[in-house]
Parts: C-alpha cells; structure tokens; sequence
C-alpha cells in the first residue's frame, strides 16, 4: 500500500504547505506564526479552524508548536516538545464545549522526505508517556482521565500526495506496552483501569477531495473519490476496571482477548466492517447491595462479524452480506449456579451462526444526511429482492438447530403479506435435543407441564420427528403465496 517517492528534496516550506493541504482537504484551515532562523523553520500558535454546515457552529484545534529543521540532504526533520497540549474548542448550536490532551513524553522527531506536494513521513516513538484526558462543558463539570503508559515503542510511515484527490497511506507498528488510567467523572465518581497490550500493526489509505467536503453530503464525496480502507492486528489485550461511588467500591470489571482483526473500509460502493477475535472474555463483579450475589462472566472461543452493505443509490440492484458467528460460548459457573445448581442442563460450549446475503434496490444516497432533514416521505423506499440464508446454527443446552434457504420478493404485491413483499422460496430447518431440554426444564420446575405441552404442540405444527428427539421442517412460499410447512399448506 505504501510506496516512496524517488529521492529528491523538500524544504520546510514544502512540509508546511503539505500540512496545510491536509487540513484543507479535512474541510479545515491551518495557520500559525512561522519564524526562520537558517535553516529552521518555527511553528508557534499552530491553530486548525472548521465550520460546520447549516451554521452548526464551529471547531477549532490548538495543537502544540514544533521546529522543522532542514538537514541539506533533501530531508527535514520536526522536532516536537517533550511537553504537548491539545485543545479543542466545540460551539455547537450555540453550547460550548472543549476536549483537553496533555502529554509528558519522550523526545519525537519526524522525517520528512521525498517531493513538494508528494511527501512521506517517518518516525519511531517511545511508548513511555504520561498525560491526561479532559472532557468540558457549560453544563456538565469535568470528566478527566489522566494516564501513563509504559513499555514498548511504535514506528509509523505514511505517504501524503496532493492533486484533486489527496492522499494518505501508511503503515504503522507497535511492540506490548502497559497502561494505568485514573478516571474522575464528576466529584462522585472515580475509577481506576489497569491493563496491557500486545503487539499491533496497521495499515491504511484515505482519500480526500483536495478542498474539503460537506459533513452532511458524504455521498457526493464518495462520487468525488472520498475513500476510506484501515486495517488493524492486535495480539492481545487485557485490563481490569473499578469504579467507586462516593469513595466506596461499586463495581469491578476486566476484560481480556487473543489476537484480534478488524477492518472498515468506505468508498463510493459499499461499507464494509470486519471483526474477528479468539479467547474472548468478560467478567463482573458487583460491590454493592444492588448488584447479584456472583460474578457475571461470559467467554467465547472465537467470534467474527462481517458487515457488507452498499452505501450510494443506484438504479440497478446492489449486493449485501451480513455474517454474524461465536463458537465455544460458555456462562460462569456463578450465574449457571443461581438457576441450575445441579448441573441439569448440558453446560456444553454453545455456537451462534447467522451467513445472510441478498440483494436490493436502493436509489437513496444514504450518506446524503441533508436530504434526512426534510421530508423523507418523498423518498424511494429500497427494495428487498432476494435473501439467501446459507448457514444458519444455534447450540447449547443440549440442543442443536441448523437451517439454510432461499426467497426472492416481488414488491409490486404489497398486499398477500400485509404490506410487504410477497416472498417466494423455500428454506429448510434441523432441529434436535429439544424434547429433551423440555423435559429437564420440567424436572426443574422452570416450566409446568402445561407450559411443556403448549411447547410440544407448537414444536409439532411446524416440524416433522425425523428421529429421537430430531426434527425437520421444510417451508415452501409458493408463487401463490401459500405458504407450506412439510407438505402441508398453513396459509
């Protein structure tokens, strides 16, 4: 994704009109006081502007000053301030509110390389910080987090070409560090979260018209080439939190994970999401009388979501894809002992799939917000034109469903399904370990035997026994609109 320019020089005039083309493109404008000493170039009362459309209000960023020395190898190196503070100022319909960072760190210095108008960036970083996090309103008292991190460095590059379109690919790395973050939020409430992470990597790509864009027309950025593509890796992390109440303990959490990957990508097409994690967990305690008598913890072996979904209207049909998928659930032995201490029920590690795909016609332009903001009767409403389900699975307990299936829908018959689209298709359904579920469950005393029969009577009408304790149901929507469940026609 990232490649170099051919060696050549910049100036720090080059960087600084590059700096200024980046913020332009975001919609902003950067200005400071520049001072020349040789070959030095200071940047002082460095300050980003933005207005927000419709008279929303106003944003400003003041960021820390930095020297950018020409070192007469065509290169230049930024030195920042050991000591940093950032502000941002928020006037949003009329209410102010500011965002505050400090930070206490290391030495860092950026290179910076290649062509005006075509520069690459480069620096390796300490993780050794401390610093603070503050959050202000005119209605609301502080909520800060002040926090140190320790451990390990991070080295990024990135690449920033100009032209209509600017720009911006890279790459970064960063090796395990720890972390210690104290929270105040407001005079009553405190907290404390404690962790590590582990090693991570990124890469990314992010294109901008030139002279900025409507926050509240994305899609006519998207057709001007807006992109945006970030994928991040994360060996694992861990970290505890408790929170305390008027000084007196609350609740206590921690959290820890294998390695994770993620990715969201936007263009003119699609939004895409991706999640996938290993060894996930989750545990609560509660410190107070308000709280469960045991601890609230959940783990999942793996977990996965993938989300595809066209973002542009057009007037031909566009894809989807929605995937949702846990495997090796498990519930703490505390909660499992507050309604089942006998271990009746199968504690098996339970699974959840869900693979959707399909298509659909949508001439709305959904990131076109303004056209949100008046009547949205006036217009097209999308069209559902085929779903496919090609895995769908549910475990635990004992029990086991599995299902797949097809339909395609004519939306000029709004009427045979009540104002939606008449669907035509068939899916098929496996189900076993449920009379066996409900029985236990009796044993329990969680369900009567009225309860168990209503179950047993509904579980007959749409399924056929294939076996002990397995069942099949297989529902067919013909072109008629009847719908038939194992050869039998129920509507």
């Amino acid at each position: 994704m990232l490649a170099s320019p051919a060696l050549a020089d910049v100036t720090a005039d080059d960087v600084w009109a590059n700096l200024q083309a980046q913020a332009r493109a975001t919609g902003g404008s950067l200005d400071a006081t520049l001072s020349r000493t040789g070959e030095t170039l200071t940047v002082d009362g460095v300050q980003i502007d933005w207005t927000l459309p419709e008279g929303i209000g106003q944003v400003t960023l003041t960021t820390p000053g930095y020297a950018m020395i020409e070192q007469g190898d065509g290169t230049v190196q930024i030195i920042y301030p050991t000591t940093q503070s950032y502000v941002l100022d928020m006037l949003i319909d009329g209410e102010r509110a500011s965002v505050e960072v400090g930070l206490e760190t290391a030495a860092s210095v950026t290179t910076a390389s290649g062509d005006p108008g075509d520069i690459s960036y480069g620096a390796q970083m300490s993780s050794d910080m401390s610093g603070y996090f503050q959050v202000a309103s005119e209605d609301e008292g502080p909520i800060r987090f002040d926090f140190d991190l320790a451990g390990g460095g991070m080295d990024f590059s990135y690449r920033v070409t100009e032209g209509p379109l600017l720009t911006i690919a890279g790459q970064s790395t960063a090796t395990p560090a720890t972390f210690d973050i104290q929270m105040a939020m407001g005079p009553d409430v405190t907290g404390v979260v404690a962790g590590e992470v582990g090693a991570s990597n990124s890469q990314f790509e992010i294109r901008l018209p030139a002279d900025g864009f409507d926050l509240l027309d994305v899609a006519a950025a998207l057709r001007a080439g807006l992109l945006f593509d970030m994928t991040s890796v994360m060996e694992s992390n861990s970290y505890s939190t408790r929170v305390f109440l008027y000084g007196q303990p609350f609740s206590e959490e921690e959290r820890w994970s294998g390695r994770t990957e993620n990715r969201l990508a936007l263009d003119a097409d699609r939004l895409i999401y991706d999640l996938t994690g290993a060894d996930t967990a989750i545990m609560m305690r509660g410190e107070n009388d308000l709280d469960l008598p045991v601890d609230i913890a959940f783990e999942a072996a793996a977990a996965s979501v993938h989300i595809d979904v066209p973002v542009s209207g057009r007037d031909s049909p566009q894809d989807f894809d929605l995937r949702i998928n846990a495997e090796g659930l498990r519930m703490g032995a505390g909660l499992w002992a507050l309604f089942d201490p006998a271990k009746a029920i199968p504690r098996d590690p339970a699974t959840f799939g869900i693979d959707l795909s399909g298509t659909v016609l949508n001439r709305v332009d959904l990131l076109d917000f303004r056209q949100f903001m008046g009547d949205v009767s006036r217009l097209p409403e999308p069209e559902l034109l085929s779903l496919t389900l090609s895995r769908f699975i549910m475990t635990g307990a004992g029990t086991e469903t599995t299902g797949s299936g097809a339909f395609t829908f004519d939306n000029s018959d709004m009427e045979s399904f009540d104002g939606l689209p008449r669907p035509e298709g068939r899916a098929d359904f496996e189900a076993s370990g449920i009379e066996g579920l409900i029985e236990t469950l009796v044993s329990m005393g969680v369900m009567t035997q009225d309860d168990a029969f209503g179950a047993r009577m509904g579980l007959g009408m749409v399924t056929d026994m294939v076996g002990d304790d397995s069942y099949r149901s297989e529902v067919e929507i013909n072109a008629e609109g009847h719908v038939i469940v194992n050869g039998q026609r129920l509507r």
